[in-house]
């Protein structure tokens, strides 16, 4: 009797690779999120069916793969999540082609008190440079930060992408510390009604910031940076107590050597 399942995948050597629910162990190749982050090949891809799935440790991604959701996927801790990060993300050991890292229709959770829903490094050792993209993924903390992407590495060009809609979360708070010229980060689409900021870094060399299409609570969206970089803000709306105004400079944080924002009252 025919099964459904997929005999030439599902082997290490794989390249597509599926994960679903235990009561789906007939169709897909594993039911462990873990498992299945294990034998993932650099440049594969993984689609994961509907479901909540566990990590009992930091998953580590350091290769070029496709990680893609299908329907209501959450990716989380376990009820006390994971210390320090859910996900951690960097270079290859060893290589000089670039990194790609495409995430997609995922909901990552952390509930350990202050730790990282998901961090991005560029120091594993690989030259070329690292672009992930994240697309309508939300992020969730206990207090941790949503994003702490760390460029430790000046050499290695940096693009990070992280697009959301307003039912996704971006919380807690984001630390963005960009140290190679030309390096950009761009968020878009979230509504961030919690407070929620973005923490840039200090060192000082022309690197970009975009936020666009974003609706945000603090009057201090930004904190840190350094005179070097650039942010740019478009699209972008204020709300308190309820009421929606245009954005103000005084939002962001003036180290910057160009903040290019729309400011100013809502037209009638």
């Amino acid at each position: 009797m025919a099964t459904g399942y997929n005999h030439f995948a599902g082997l290490k050597s794989a390249d597509v690779i599926t994960v679903g629910p235990t009561k789906a162990a007939d169709v897909v190749n594993y039911t462990s999120i873990a498992t299945a982050f294990d034998n993932m090949v650099p440049g594969g891809t993984m689609y994961i069916y509907p479901g909540t799935y566990s990590l009992s440790a930091t998953e580590t991604i350091d290769y070029p793969c496709n990680i893609i959701g299908i329907g209501d996927v959450t990716i989380n801790g376990g009820t006390d999540g994971i210390e320090n990060r859910l996900i951690m993300v960097n270079k290859p050991a060893a290589g000089t082609v670039a990194t790609q890292i495409y995430v997609e229709n995922i909901k990552f959770v952390n509930a350990y008190s202050a730790a990282d829903a998901v961090e991005i490094d560029d120091d594993g050792g690989a030259t070329g440079s690292l672009t992930t993209i994240w697309n309508m993924c939300g992020f969730s903390t206990n207090a941790g930060l949503a994003f702490d992407i760390d460029q430790t590495t000046n050499t290695i060009d940096c693009y990070h992408y992280i697009y959301g809609a307003r039912h996704l979360a971006l919380d807690d708070d984001c630390n963005f510390a960009l140290t190679k010229a030309a390096s950009e980060i761009h968020v878009s689409g979230y509504k961030l009604d919690g407070g929620e900021t973005f923490i840039l870094g200090s060192a000082n060399v022309a690197s970009l910031y975009f936020w666009d299409n974003i609706i945000y609570s603090s009057a201090a969206l930004t904190s840190g940076g350094a005179a070097s970089i650039i942010t740019n803000f478009t699209s972008c709306a204020f709300i308190a107590a309820g009421a929606i105004a245009a954005c103000d400079v005084a939002h962001y944080d003036a180290t910057s050597a160009s903040e290019n924002s729309q400011a100013g009252t809502l037209a009638a």
